[in-house]
C-alpha cells in the first residue's frame, strides 16, 4: 500500500512539472507586438515643422478673456484668467497618411511638432491645464491652454480719469516668418459675457491681423497681439474728486462776498478752505496714479489749488487795502474778483472735460 502511494505522488509530481514546462514554452513563444502603438507619433516627425521646406505653416491663434481680475496702473500691469487656442494642420497626421486615426487619442504637446507660441509680456502666469492637443482625421491639430495670472502694460494716462486703455496679449513663436505665419482666429476670440473689473468697462477683444517681425538672439522670430479694451468709468472719480474740489473752490470764493473790513471772517473762510484742501489733497494719494506727466484729474487739482491760494492772497489784500482807507477799490476788486474767480474756473473744466 505504502508503494503504490509513493508511486502515486511521483506521477502527480511529473505530471506537473510536464504541465509548467509545457506552459513555460508556450508562454516563451507568445507572439510580442512589434508595431508602434496606434497613438504613437515617431518622435523624428515632433521636431520638424511639416513640409520643412515648402511655404509657411499657417498658425491661427485666438485669445478668449474669461475675467479681466486687477489693473494697476503703478506697476504697469493688469491680472487676467484667458485661454489661447492654437490650431495648425500637419497632414503627416492625418489618418491616411498614417492608416489610423489620432482623434480618439491623447497626445502631450512635445509629441507632436507645435509653434511654440508663449506670451512675450507675461510677468506671473500660471497654466492651468495639461499641455494636450487634439488631432482629428484630417491631420487638424488644436491646443488649448488656459493661464491666470499678471501681465505687463503700458498705460497712457493723459486723459485719466476718462481714459481708454489697450490691454495687450502678445505672443510670440520662436520660428521666422519664412516658417510660420500667425493669424488670428475670430471663432476662438472673445471674452466672457460676464467678464467684469469695477471701475471700468470691458469693450472688446482686437487682434492684430499684419505680421509682425522681431529680431533678437541673432535671429528673427514671429509675433503677433491681441488686445481687450478697457474704458475707464469715469462716474467713480466725478463724485470722488471732481464734486468735493468744487464744493472747496465755491467755499473759497465766499470771502469776495465778506466786506473787506471784516478781516476776521475773511481769513477764517480763507484759511478753512486752504485747509480742507490740504486734508482732501492728502485723501487722493490712493485715487491718483504715480505717474512723471500731468493728467486732466492732476490738471483739475491744480487748477483748483490755485485759485483757492489766490483767493486767500485776494482776501488779504482787499483788507490791507481797506485798512489804509483805500476801501471803494478794495470793493471793486471783490466784484471783478467774482466772475474772474469763475471764469478760470469754468475753462479748467473746459480744458478737462472738452480736451
Amino acid at each position: 500500500m505504502g508503494q503504490r502511494l509513493r508511486t502515486f505522488r511521483r506521477a502527480w509530481t511529473l505530471t506537473w512539472l510536464a504541465v509548467l514546462t509545457n506552459g513555460a514554452q508556450t508562454w516563451g513563444q507568445a507572439p510580442v507586438p512589434t508595431e508602434e502603438s496606434e497613438c504613437r507619433v515617431p518622435r523624428a516627425m515632433a521636431a520638424v515643422r511639416p513640409d520643412d521646406d515648402g511655404p509657411p505653416t499657417v498658425i491661427k491663434v485666438g485669445v478668449f478673456i474669461v475675467d479681466i481680475v486687477k489693473i494697476n496702473e503703478a506697476t504697469e500691469s493688469f491680472t487676467a484668467d484667458f485661454a489661447i487656442t492654437v490650431r495648425w494642420t500637419d497632414p503627416r497626421l492625418a489618418a491616411a497618411s498614417r492608416g489610423s486615426s489620432l482623434e480618439d487619442c491623447i497626445l502631450r504637446l512635445d509629441e507632436v511638432w507645435h509653434p511654440g507660441i508663449s506670451i512675450i509680456n507675461q510677468r506671473l502666469l500660471r497654466p492651468r491645464g495639461p499641455d494636450i492637443v487634439k488631432v482629428d482625421e484630417q491631420g487638424n491639430v488644436e491646443y488649448q491652454q488656459r493661464y491666470y495670472g499678471e501681465l505687463s502694460s503700458p498705460f497712457e494716462l493723459h486723459d485719466f480719469p476718462s481714459d481708454e486703455q489697450m490691454l495687450p496679449f502678445r505672443l510670440v513663436s520662436p520660428y521666422g516668418p519664412s516658417e510660420v505665419v500667425l493669424k488670428g482666429d475670430a471663432e476662438t476670440t472673445g471674452r466672457a459675457p460676464d467678464a467684469a473689473i469695477a471701475g471700468w468697462t470691458l469693450i472688446d477683444v482686437e487682434d492684430a491681423p499684419h505680421l509682425v517681425r522681431g529680431e533678437a538672439f541673432g535671429r528673427e522670430f514671429t509675433f503677433t497681439a491681441f488686445s481687450l479694451r478697457a474704458k475707464r468709468l469715469f462716474g467713480y472719480y466725478l463724485w470722488k474728486v471732481f464734486v468735493p474740489l468744487t464744493l472747496i473752490v465755491a467755499m473759497a470764493s465766499v470771502v469776495f462776498w465778506i466786506n473787506p473790513k471784516d478781516f476776521g471772517p475773511q481769513m477764517g473762510v480763507s484759511t478753512a478752505s486752504v485747509f480742507t484742501l490740504i486734508a482732501f489733497m492728502l485723501s487722493l494719494n490712493r485715487l491718483l496714479p504715480r505717474i512723471s506727466y500731468l493728467t486732466d484729474a492732476d490738471k483739475f487739482i491744480l487748477g483748483s489749488v490755485v485759485l483757492v491760494f489766490l483767493a486767500l492772497a485776494e482776501s488779504v489784500t482787499t483788507s490791507r487795502l481797506h485798512q489804509s482807507d483805500r476801501g471803494p477799490l478794495a470793493r471793486r476788486i471783490d466784484l471783478h474778483a467774482r466772475w474772474i474767480y469763475w471764469t478760470v474756473f469754468a475753462l479748467i473744466v473746459t480744458t478737462v472735460v472738452f480736451t
